[in-house]
């Protein structure tokens, strides 16, 4: 069946330019990238570029660039690329200045690949030393499927509309490739909107539960609130409470000590039976 069909097409081709900094590209380079970037995606790759300054490497950047608009070199992603929202940071590297290494170098305690020159260390995965992070992020992370769909919608459909018309067959097959892609963006375009219309009401039901959810939680907080003030109210009550027992059992502390020593002195009046002794005792 057609799905089991290998691939074999060549999805990316990184085109390696010699760093020398020169004013311009040259011819061979020209000529080759001329040739390529109607039949697969080119990325242009300065090799080496840690044998160029900071100012060398930004000058020979833009003298690429100009030769690519002088000579209509269509690379990738600028010309090809349909989401631009992602492309746009990439484009500021464009064409990717990169050096490689196998070699493990100890950077502050930390082994990384680089190399080691007289004057420091030129790591390949530091921004500032090398565009090989931008280089993997476009091909690895954001445009690994954009790659492979440009290679069919554009790469191959100039290929095999070639090819149909130079066997003279009718052109009724181009409109029918015509049709079929079509028909499979629509496909396309209708399972994105059913997945977002999918989308958006899973999001609105995590939503809704999470302020139903949340409702809970304020009706438990409230309710726990309200038991807390009510203990509260309970604790303060009896400890008024215990407050005016203390205060009666100290009074009747007191009384009791004050019948006591009425009773002592009586006791001793009575014994010494004078009767000109004069006791006073007020309760």
């Amino acid at each position: 069946m057609r799905r089991n069909i290998l691939d074999s097409r060549v999805h990316t081709l990184l085109y390696f330019i010699s760093p020398s900094g020169g004013e311009s590209l040259k011819e061979l380079d020209v000529d080759f990238l001329q040739r390529l970037c109607t039949k697969v995606n080119v990325i242009p790759v300065i090799a080496k570029s840690d044998t160029l300054t900071l100012e060398e490497l930004s000058a020979f950047k833009k003298a690429i660039l100009k030769d690519f608009e002088h000579h209509d070199i269509r690379v990738y992603p600028t010309a090809h690329a349909e989401d631009r929202e992602n492309i746009v940071d990439l484009e500021r590297y464009m064409p990717f200045g990169v050096m490689g290494s196998d070699t493990l170098v100890d950077v502050g305690g930390k082994k990384v690949r680089g190399r080691v020159y007289r004057w420091g260390v030129v790591e390949v995965e530091n921004e500032k030393h090398s565009d090989f992070v931008h280089l993997r992020e476009l091909l690895i992370r954001t445009n690994l499927q954009d790659l492979i769909e440009t290679t069919h919608t554009v790469h191959y459909a100039q290929y095999r509309a070639s090819k149909i018309r130079t066997k003279g067959r009718p052109d009724s097959y181009l409109a029918c490739d015509d049709l079929y892609d079509s028909r499979v963006e629509n496909a396309r375009r209708y399972h994105a909107e059913d997945m977002q219309k999918r989308e958006d009401e899973m999001r609105q039901m995590f939503v809704q539960k999470v302020r139903e959810k949340e409702a809970e939680l304020r009706e438990r907080e409230e309710s726990l609130n309200a038991k807390r003030q009510q203990l509260m109210e309970e604790l303060e009550r009896m400890r008024r409470q215990i407050q005016n027992e203390e205060a009666s059992f100290e009074d009747a502390v007191y009384r009791f000590k004050n019948f006591i020593l009425i009773c002592k002195l009586f006791k001793l009046t009575y014994q010494q039976r004078s009767p000109k002794t004069l006791i006073l005792v007020t309760l």
